[in-house]
């Protein structure tokens, strides 16, 4: 075969010196160990002993050349075909995988013990999930030390367009029947697990004495964005941030709910508090807010609100409504009252 070979080299390139007219420089072209004589007068070709080469021969090493050269071409597009093949299966396996496969990471159940989470702060665990990419993040909080609450001192921006299920699979859905020291019992079996929150945040830590907003204080531990929403059921929420009240006050709201379109619920549960407003509804557009079988402890030096609605640190134009079913107020809990007027609107729907 490689004779074969040779003898189209050489054809080829005699050949282009007759076509432009050139006299061979040397008959005899050396390839390899063979030598291959091109006879320039008669055009007949002879090896380098003399011998005739058979023409027939050479045409038919050429069509087996030929034939070989197809051969290879058709296998190889053959295995490229179905090398691609498997290219394609795998993409679409990888699709499904992407598909699949961070859906479940973006819907996460937890069901943690307080007792487990002692010197881990909860707000710190809700950061890291959403800042993960969760979208639905559900936690059954519960203790096996009744003694021990879940600490909440950290506070947590929700993103838009999340799911955020706080819950006790231990609480019990009933309507509430009794106040003060009975109600305290009464919340022991309806509302077990707690939530403690007593620290405040220092809007800027750095600020001294003679600069703006030195010494300002907020509460917020939820910072909910819009669409976003939340649901809180069974459970004690009990803010002890005493000594704050003469701190001037930054943002009102252990819970910010964000317009356009965030909402929350708060069920069978009690919730404790006195330096701050519950729930503050601002930002532009509308929210939605619902209580029902919710416990309200004012404990505060005047008026406490479970939920107000307020310009705060955000834009002007909101519109909160606000529902409410079977729930208890005490001490100096109080409903604020409605707000008609604009730019910040707030109304009972029961």
């Amino acid at each position: 075969m490689a004779r074969v070979v040779a003898l189209v080299v050489i054809s080829v390139a005699f050949a282009a010196q007759l076509g432009a007219g050139q006299k061979p420089k040397d008959p005899s072209i050396q390839v390899s160990d063979s030598v291959v004589v091109v006879d320039a007068k008669g055009l007949q070709l002879h090896d380098g002993k003399g011998t005739p080469v058979d023409v027939r021969e050479l045409a038919q090493g050429l069509a087996s050349l030929k034939a070989d050269y197809l051969s290879a071409i058709s296998l190889l597009e053959t295995k490229l075909s179905e090398a691609q093949e498997k290219i394609d299966e795998l993409s679409m396996f990888k699709q499904q995988a992407l598909d699949v496969l961070p859906k479940a990471s973006r819907v996460v159940t937890l069901s943690l013990d307080a007792v487990s989470m002692a010197g881990r702060d909860l707000g710190d665990l809700l950061n890291e999930y959403f800042a993960n990419g969760t979208e639905i993040l559900s936690l059954d909080l519960w203790t096996s030390d009744p003694t021990v609450p879940f600490m909440w001192n950290v506070a947590v921006s929700q993103p838009a367009f999340t799911e955020l299920n706080l819950f006790s699979s231990d609480s019990q859905h009933k309507h509430i029947r009794y106040t003060g020291e009975d109600g305290i019992i009464e919340d022991a079996s309806r509302c077990p697990t707690v939530i403690l929150m007593d620290d405040v945040h220092f809007v800027y830590p750095d600020r001294q004495p003679g600069q703006s907003y030195y010494n300002y204080i907020k509460y917020h531990r939820l910072i909910m964005d819009p669409h976003a929403r939340t649901t809180i059921q069974g459970l004690t929420l009990r803010e002890a941030m005493n000594g704050t009240e003469s701190r001037p006050i930054y943002e009102h709201g252990l819970i910010t709910v964000r317009g356009p379109f965030a909402s929350i619920v708060v069920r069978d549960s009690r919730v404790e508090f006195g330096d701050s407003v519950f729930i503050n509804a601002h930002s532009h557009g509308i929210t939605h807010i619902a209580f029902g079988h919710v416990r309200f402890i004012g404990d505060g030096d005047g008026e406490d609100y479970p939920v107000i609605a307020s310009k705060g640190q955000s834009w002007s134009g909101h519109l909160s409504y606000v529902s409410v079913s079977g729930g208890k107020l005490e001490g100096n809990a109080t409903w604020a009252p409605e707000q008609p007027d604009k730019p910040f609107q707030m109304y009972y729907l029961t």
